[in-house]
């Protein structure tokens, strides 16, 4: 499931990619009672119910989570836009995500602020997402448009129409339908939204998030992140083995800096 040269490069145009087929029936059986036991059922008390979520879902669903996690295919394709060394972020997603019917509320956001520490999306669907159930929708390469520094009330990244910058973008969004077992995968910055759902049953999915192994961070928090390919490194300066020269200038006998 490593994606193509072709392939990263259209991710990095428009901000997304869908992959059919990734997680077998088994898996998914397996997820979607994970997600229907963390969620409100249809006849709770809460009403009204339009969407639900419940986080840490790796913690509290380990056996199960862990295979999704590090499936083969997720993290190939994940490390094709991220490199070899990738950790999942246990605390930016990490959740189920169940869209009840009658949902409406469909408001486009970012899922971080800046693209220097982004991460990238991956939505499992454990049933078919399509646009009357309220598949995911997006706005084609809206990663490339303005940062700005007001994050959203509820942590995250940017709500959509906050910010006048954006309005004659609100309604280009697109949805992105899935079939159950497939993945969207997707920039953190791309602004997106659950859709309406318009039909009686609620459509279940898992959101995972996964950036790069971060190259300055010398005391990476374990809890909150899990290695799923290559190594941790740290290439900060202030490495005990590493010697620094400062080059005196044409001549010098110095060797050059370390880099």
């Amino acid at each position: 499931m490593t994606l193509t040269h072709e392939q990263v490069t259209h991710f990095r145009r428009v901000g997304y990619f869908r992959i059919d087929n990734v997680i077998d029936d088994a898996l998914a059986d397996e997820l979607l009672a994970c997600v229907a036991g963390d969620c409100p059922h249809l006849d709770s008390t809460v009403t009204p119910i339009s969407t639900a979520k419940q986080y840490r879902m790796y913690e509290q669903h380990h056996s199960t989570m862990s295979r999704l996690v590090t499936h083969p295919d997720v993290v190939a394709a994940v490390s094709s836009i991220l490199g070899p060394n990738v950790v999942f972020v246990t605390n930016r997603h990490n959740q189920s995500a169940m869209n009840y019917p009658g949902n409406v509320d469909t408001r486009l956001h970012r899922d971080v602020l800046h693209w220097s520490r982004n991460v990238i999306t991956v939505v499992a669907y454990l049933a078919d997402a399509n646009e009357q159930n309220g598949c995911t929708c997006v706005v084609p390469g809206s990663q490339h448009l303005p940062l700005v520094g007001v994050p959203q009330a509820a942590g995250g990244g940017t709500w959509m129409e906050l910010h006048p910058e954006f309005e004659g973008l609100l309604d280009q969004a697109i949805p992105v339908p899935v079939r159950r077992g497939g993945i969207l995968i997707f920039d953190g910055l791309l602004f997106h939204a659950a859709g309406a759902n318009n039909t009686t049953s609620p459509r279940p999915a898992v959101v995972l998030g996964y950036r790069s192994v971060d190259e300055l961070e010398a005391d990476p928090d374990p809890a909150n992140q899990i290695l799923v390919a290559g190594r941790r490194i740290y290439r900060g300066n202030d490495r005990p083995a590493d010697v620094f020269w400062t080059i005196a200038g044409p001549g010098s006998s110095a060797p050059a800096a370390a880099s």
